[in-house]
């Protein structure tokens, strides 16, 4: 398979996978099938069962009109911003089986944010709270509060989700800012992509409860 073309095929299935919030991936041809897919290798998202969390848009019009532009912007996001990698760790992050998975995960997603933000603004000494708000201030996006620094700093260095640093907080509290980091995610591709059409928050339902296992 020429090369363009398997690359184009990694880009669509990735900006499918973000709009809809279920991988999309390529597994095989079906029978008696025109086109012959060759082995789609360790780049492509692997499969997974359906997720959880609803697709971006309920109009199919939309999603095309979404699918296409971030294809045709892939090559460039991808140099500047490893957008690539983000969306694979947003994969994964769907297929956590805890709140500290998945908001491990999340965060790691944020980790490489603020090292695309040191490069760009060439502050390689840059604070990981402070490089997400310069994020958020170039791409025009809201700045989270500081919880999502507190409860990440308790997680990595205490081992759980509210501890020395964000204090007394429940599961409820805890899966509220994970919630809010994720849209905030959704915010930054959309800007980084250069799209409009984000009007809803696809984490705001209350049901979207995940268990912990180190609140209560």
């Amino acid at each position: 398979m020429n090369d363009e073309v398997f690359d184009e095929l990694l880009y669509i299935c990735l900006a499918a996978s973000f709009l809809s919030g279920s991988a999309v991936t390529v597994s095989r041809s079906l029978p008696s099938s025109e086109i012959m897919i060759a082995e789609t290798g360790p780049r492509f998202p692997r499969d997974r069962g359906l997720s959880i969390i609803d697709p971006i848009f309920s109009q199919p019009s939309d999603f095309v009109q979404t699918l296409s532009a971030m294809v045709d912007g892939f090559e460039s996001v991808i140099s500047s911003n490893n957008i690539e990698v983000i969306i694979h760790h947003w994969l994964d992050s769907l297929s956590c089986w805890s709140l500290e998975d998945l908001y491990l995960s999340a965060c790691t997603i944020l980790e490489i944010i603020k090292q695309n933000e040191r490069h760009r603004s060439g502050k390689m000494n840059q604070y990981f709270y402070d490089a997400i708000v310069s994020a958020s201030n170039h791409y025009k996006i809201r700045v989270m509060s500081r919880d999502w620094i507190a409860m990440r700093n308790d997680l990595v260095h205490d081992g759980k989700l509210s501890g020395s640093r964000f204090q007394n907080k429940n599961v409820f509290q805890c899966n509220s800012v994970s919630k809010d980091v994720l849209h905030w995610l959704d915010e930054y591709i959309f800007a980084v992509f250069g799209l409009c059409g984000l009007s809803t928050n696809r984490y705001d339902d209350p049901t979207l409860m995940l268990n912990s296992y180190t609140v209560y």
